[in-house]
């Protein structure tokens, strides 16, 4: 399991809110039951805290946390390439 729980930058917060809103909306459209499961990872939590005020049912899961990678973890693949 990853050591690293990095918080949701700056950067990160606007795809972040356009995925929200996609998911929503495909959930919409292909009548898709308002569930969302996250891991407990800080920016995944973000994510389904937006959802969750939304009406959406929220499932934390540890089991769904991302794997260790060392000393690249935390990194972009450009940085690990």
């Amino acid at each position: 399991m990853s050591t690293r729980d990095l918080s949701l930058t700056s950067t990160g917060r606007h795809p972040a809110s356009t995925l929200s809103c996609r998911r929503r909306a495909t959930t919409r459209r292909e009548n898709l039951p308002r569930i969302v499961w996250v891991s407990t990872l800080q920016r995944s939590l973000s994510v389904c805290r937006w959802l969750a005020q939304r009406g959406w049912q929220m499932h934390v899961d540890a089991r769904l946390c991302e794997l260790d990678f060392g000393d690249r973890d935390g990194h972009n693949s450009r940085y690990i390439a």
